[in-house]
């Protein structure tokens, strides 16, 4: 739309701005010549987010007494609204009716700038595809759908900040209506991003709230809680407060919508939320099996050089086959486990001893903890308290642990190397499970993101370990936290609770 409000023209409403900002430039350019009612729409449409009152059945009964410009901006202003607040008929009726407008009248000085067209054409596309059920054809609007497409392929190409992130969530859209799932998702994703890097908020949230309805047709309604979640997160920080409260409203208080009944379904655990959302729960199993993996392939080629000795050692050989066969079946285990997380299928919980999960992940590092020159301290306490838990999902939390604070003392001189595992049982019901490493430490600005996904100081790291262990942790009913200072190394402390004594 054209850019300056203090001219006599509207206000722009979708470059990236707050919507509280925004709407104090129009209040204070309401009254310019002419345009009075534009700027009452504008405010409207504002004014909507941020409550959340929407006027589905809007009509303008004065239309016959206002200019074609100013019609157009109603329509289209309306038809806006109607898309964020998922009223996808009335807002192709508004859309269409300023794009006849726009394409018939001349509307002199209030005629739409390019990026108000473009607008007006992406959110036509929307109100088209989005109520059109996965693997269908919509019943209306197809072609305009499928040069939407190609018009913002082309202008993405010459104004990625503008025009990419819409490109690719109409390209997400157009695999979703295909019934390419996975691919749609993965559009998704990238949209969102493309949103973020180009400071456009509000598409940045249309994005992660088109991913959930996707990942909900898909009946998963984890991935969809992720994905409607960072949506409300989008909108609250946009100033939508009323979107943002329509949107959780919408799909429930757990985000989850009404894909599987309560008695089907875990509850839905937000730490979990940004790690399953999209690509991250494939970067979690990418990341929890890598370790299994390295090992099935240093079993084989040790076993191929007994083999290939000239008088082959057949006893190593076949003990090299059954470390390939344990890795294998931890690897399957891992898989299974997180798999059931974005499932969410309820864990089977057992008596676990804490001490076994530390004699675990002192055994399936050792080759590296003796390779690093580490020297190991365990301290257990007296009594041993089981805690209910997955034992699968809380190996890997102690194992991700190890694993950090081995990498920690890359750096430490080989004399230095310590690593102290201690457990306790306190008196307030709790396992307390200390990692302590004499590594590089961390600053208090890396201790503030350190569990946050997608945050690393790894230079070939995915940032998803420790927040997935935070996640199962909190799963366990149980908490961690970190205290490190530069230099100094790093303490992860896990408290989780005790298994219920049997009657």
């Amino acid at each position: 739309m054209p850019r300056d409000g203090a001219s006599g023209l509207p206000v722009p409403l979708l470059a990236g701005e707050g919507l509280p900002a925004i709407r104090r430039k129009i209040a204070a350019a309401v009254g310019a010549s002419g345009i009075a009612r534009i700027h009452q729409a504008q405010l409207d449409l504002i004014d909507a987010l941020r409550s959340g009152q929407f006027e589905s059945d809007r009509t303008f009964d004065d239309e016959t007494e206002v200019s074609p410009g100013t019609l157009f901006w109603l329509h289209h202003y309306a038809g806006i609204a109607a898309v964020f607040f998922n009223q996808d008929d009335r807002a192709a009726e508004h859309l269409h009716r300023s794009r006849r407008i726009d394409k018939t009248m001349d509307l002199g000085a209030s005629a739409p700038a390019h990026m108000d067209r473009a607008d007006n054409c992406f959110f036509l596309a929307l109100a088209h595809s989005r109520p059109t059920a996965r693997g269908m054809t919509p019943q209306h609007g197809t072609n305009h759908l499928i040069a939407a497409r190609d018009r913002f392929e082309v202008s993405a190409r010459l104004d990625p900040d503008h025009f990419q992130s819409k490109h690719l969530l109409l390209e997400a859209e157009a695999a979703r209506l295909i019934g390419d799932a996975t691919g749609a998702q993965a559009l998704y994703e990238r949209a969102a991003d493309a949103a973020r890097k180009a400071g456009l908020t509000h598409e940045r949230a249309l994005a992660q709230e088109l991913a959930g309805a996707s990942y909900l047709e898909a009946g998963l309604p984890t991935p969809a809680q992720g994905c409607f979640q960072a949506a409300i997160a989008c909108y609250q920080k946009w100033g939508a407060d009323g979107k943002a409260a329509q949107l959780a409203r919408r799909v429930g208080p757990a985000g989850c919508g009404n894909a599987v009944p309560d008695s089907q379904a875990a509850p839905c655990n937000p730490d979990l939320a940004p790690l399953i959302a999209l690509g991250s729960f494939a970067a979690s199993i990418v990341h929890e099996i890598n370790q299994p993996l390295a090992g099935i392939i240093t079993h084989a080629d040790v076993g191929l050089r007994w083999l290939d000795r000239r008088q082959p050692d057949i006893a190593e050989a076949r003990e090299g086959l059954r470390n390939i066969g344990d890795a294998a079946r931890r690897a399957a285990e891992i898989i299974t486990s997180l798999r059931g997380l974005v499932q969410q299928r309820r864990a089977t919980l057992t008596p676990v001893c804490p001490a076994d999960l530390v004699r675990d992940a002192i055994r399936l590092t050792a080759e590296d903890l003796d390779a690093h020159g580490i020297q190991v301290v365990i301290e257990f306490s007296g009594v041993q308290h089981p805690v209910l838990a997955d034992r699968v999902q809380l190996r890997q939390v102690v194992l991700n642990l190890v694993t950090n604070a081995i990498q920690a003392m890359v750096t430490t001189a080989p004399a230095n190397r310590r690593l102290a595992i201690r457990t306790a049982t306190a008196e307030d019901g709790f396992v307390h499970l200390a990692i302590e490493d004499s590594g590089c430490g961390m600053s208090e600005a890396v201790r503030g993101k350190i569990f946050e996904p997608f945050f690393t100081t790894k230079s070939a790291g995915m940032g998803v370990g420790l927040a997935l262990c935070r996640a199962i942790v909190r799963l366990h009913g149980g908490s961690i936290e970190v205290r490190s200072a530069p230099g100094q190394g790093a303490t992860f402390d896990l408290r989780l609770p005790t298994a219920p004594e049997a009657d």
